[in-house]
């Protein structure tokens, strides 16, 4: 499909946010996949997606508060994009920046409540910013009905819970 799209329109924004995206999930070529999403972004200056892009690879490659400010450049394009907070909360941990981390998880959540991704990271961040276990396992155990794909998550960080607070029998559970 990339090759057909190619031909018909070599400069379509969208075609190289695409092939962007299937090299950094196909073949995790990282140079490659910012040269098509900055490729993109010369096309379509506001491409959220190519944002998006560019924020995952730096973030893959260490550049993780350049990440952050990425992440931050899409949220700008849509800010009722959960999955933009979710990424920018979800990096924001990775740099210990746990209240700013917090407060973009939550907004994650409040845009999309069924969506499972931000629930895991918001739960460690209760355990680290106010050593509260209890509150951690409520939020997931609240939100075990929209975990969908990521249970296995949930179950894991709930084991883990039942670990620390040395419920060894719940864990085998």
């Amino acid at each position: 499909a990339i090759k057909k799209a190619e031909k018909i329109n070599p400069n379509l924004y969208i075609l190289h946010t695409t092939k962007g995206w299937y090299y950094y999930h196909g073949y995790l070529e990282y140079e490659k996949a910012l040269r098509e999403f900055y490729k993109s972004l010369e096309y379509q200056p506001n491409d959220e997606d190519a944002y998006m892009g560019i924020a995952s690879v730096l973030r893959r490659q260490g550049k993780v508060k350049e990440s952050a400010r990425t992440f931050k450049k899409a949220i700008s394009m849509n800010p009722r994009s959960s999955l933009n907070y979710d990424q920018l909360g979800e990096t924001q941990y990775l740099l210990r920046e746990y209240e700013a981390a917090q407060r973009n998880l939550e907004r994650s959540i409040s845009l999309a409540p069924d969506d499972a991704v931000a629930y895991p990271f918001l739960a460690w961040i209760f355990i680290i910013r106010e050593n509260n276990i209890k509150k951690a396992r409520k939020l997931l155990e609240d939100h075990l009905k929209n975990a969908g794909s990521r249970l296995d998550e949930f179950q894991y960080n709930l084991t883990m819970f039942d670990n620390y607070e040395r419920q060894f029998d719940n864990a085998l559970n």
